[in-house]
């Protein structure tokens, strides 16, 4: 299956910033709290992304949603 860039490009723009504003004082809408002393998955609402994206970018798979999305907290928000 092709997919187009400008699209995946999009999505990852947004899971950055989502992403990175978790380390910020006005945390974003996805972002549950801190679960422990150091940064983790748990902190966003994984889920309600990966839902929210599909009916934003319907011409992307859920599983690559899920792919960028997890990939974009670990990449701007883990390390």
């Amino acid at each position: 299956m092709s997919i187009a860039c400008e699209p995946i490009q999009q999505l990852e723009q947004q899971i950055k910033q989502i992403a990175i504003a978790g380390h910020s004082k006005q945390k974003p809408k996805y972002y549950t709290r801190s679960h422990g002393q150091f940064a983790d998955f748990k902190d966003f609402d994984t889920d309600r992304m990966i839902e929210d994206f599909s009916v934003e970018f319907p011409g992307i798979s859920r599983d690559e949603i899920r792919r960028v999305v997890m990939h974009g907290i670990y990449y701007w928000y883990l390390r």
